[in-house]
């Protein structure tokens, strides 16, 4: 959860035009575990001093990261993105958990109402080294198809993701698996690759498992 966090965290700043820095009150209280996080992710976007640059298409532009464009539009399980923690009704953030308490039927109400006749514009999407997904405009079109169990068109770009590994990456996808099933710790699949289907068919502790097996 550490870095998916963090990733929510970066996009919702960075859609603001914003800068990140690590806690640095009271002589600095994030502690050692969550630092380790933060130095990870820290790699992916420029950094002046202690303070990251997380504005959209600036991380993409820093050097030393492996950034490729897919051509064309594909179609993912919208259940296979994570529809963010803001936007929904009235502006601010933590809307969507206030949704997901809504009843089904009321959900399915508002995701049929939003949906019309089909979602068209495609959701910009980047897909990270351990196979996470990030965005920081489509989080109705996302939530929308999540709730109804549809597939949603989107553009993907890799940033520091093998592109060899999408095919692979793009079956647990369409079988139905998240990252949190296929790649439950968030290491980095560059070095590893992605676990087949067959192994995370057995489970989160079995994908894990084969992806450490990998690192040897």
């Amino acid at each position: 959860w550490g870095k998916a966090i963090y990733r929510i965290l970066f996009e919702y700043v960075g859609a603001r035009g914003g800068v990140i820095g690590p806690d640095r009150c009271a002589g600095g209280s994030t502690k050692q575990a969550a630092l380790r996080v933060w130095r990870s992710l820290a790699k992916e976007y420029p950094q002046h001093g202690p303070w990251l640059d997380v504005r959209p298409g600036v991380a993409v532009q820093h050097k030393g990261n492996r950034n490729v464009k897919l051509p064309g539009v594909i179609d993912l399980p919208a259940a296979a993105l994570y529809a963010g923690g803001w936007e929904w009704d009235m502006p601010g953030f933590a809307n969507w958990p206030s949704f997901r308490r809504k009843s089904k039927k009321e959900k399915i109400a508002w995701a049929k109402k939003y949906v019309g006749s089909g979602i068209r514009e495609p959701v910009d999407v980047t897909v990270y080294a351990s196979g996470a997904f990030g965005f920081t405009d489509g989080h109705h079109r996302v939530m929308a198809g999540t709730v109804l169990g549809l597939e949603i068109p989107v553009r993907i770009e890799f940033l520091n993701f093998d592109p060899g590994l999408w095919p692979d990456l793009v079956e647990l996808l369409k079988a139905g698996y998240t990252r949190r099933q296929y790649n439950p710790q968030d290491w980095k699949l560059t070095r590893t690759g992605v676990p087949p289907l067959e192994v995370v068919r057995r489970g989160p502790d079995a994908a894990d498992e084969w992806i450490m097996g990998k690192m040897g």
